[in-house]
């Protein structure tokens, strides 16, 4: 017979849904609160599903309002950033990847917040956000024993060449960044700790790697 459903770990949001959410969290410890809050804002948007996000986003920052010395903090804001990456707002998501950044380099999060933050510049067209995402690229370096972070480190490579016109460092780095494809199926880069790459993402480094050299060394 399977158990009752944890009611912190809800994987549909409505009204109902909601009320016995909060009748649970009044129950609890003032200091176990922002715990719950932040597991169920979290399994809300590892459902990938467009209509619970909001209420995720919604706890997130319930956590940040309610219990600002948290020190859950910096990794809440690295989640907001991934829902905002998934509701395609770039602008929120920087601003809460920087804003995690401000906390230190001891603060609680993933090792990926600088390498996010990267990506989101160098795909990004405002001036001066290439040259601050080549700052930080220069700043890390490939992490041995972590194939996703190793290859979204060098795509981000791939893309930052690509936009400074070095075209064969463009294509050095994109097999680098295929060289450390973990090869799974079925889930986005982008993901907080995925261990999978998004097909169009190989495509797009398989198609940078074949392409023609520059014809001079950059």
């Amino acid at each position: 017979m399977a158990g009752r459903p944890i009611w912190y770990r809800n994987l549909t949001w409505n009204d109902e849904t909601a009320r016995e959410f909060e009748k649970r969290l009044r129950r609890c410890r003032a200091e176990k609160r922002p715990q719950y809050l932040r597991l169920q804002a979290i399994q809300l948007l590892m459902t990938q599903r467009d209509e619970v996000r909001p209420a995720a986003i919604q706890l997130f920052h319930r956590v940040l309002t309610d219990f600002p010395a948290t020190v859950d903090a910096p990794y809440i804001l690295e989640w907001l950033a991934w829902a905002h990456i998934a509701n395609g707002d770039v602008s929120k998501a920087e601003i809460c990847l920087r804003e995690s950044l401000r906390h230190g380099s001891g603060a609680m999060r993933s090792g990926y917040v600088d390498l996010t933050l990267a990506e989101l510049l160098v795909e990004s067209r405002e001036d001066g956000h290439v040259e601050e995402a080549g700052d930080l690229l220069a700043r890390m370096s490939p992490k041995s024993n972590n194939k996703m972070y190793k290859f979204r480190y060098w795509r981000a490579r791939t893309l930052l060449a690509q936009r400074k016109g070095q075209i064969d460092h463009a294509r050095r780095f994109a097999n680098m960044a295929l060289e450390a494809n973990p090869n799974r199926r079925n889930a986005a880069a982008y993901r907080p700790e995925a261990e999978t790459v998004d097909p169009s993402l190989v495509q797009e480094l398989e198609e940078i790697a074949a392409g023609p050299a520059s014809g001079y060394r950059n």
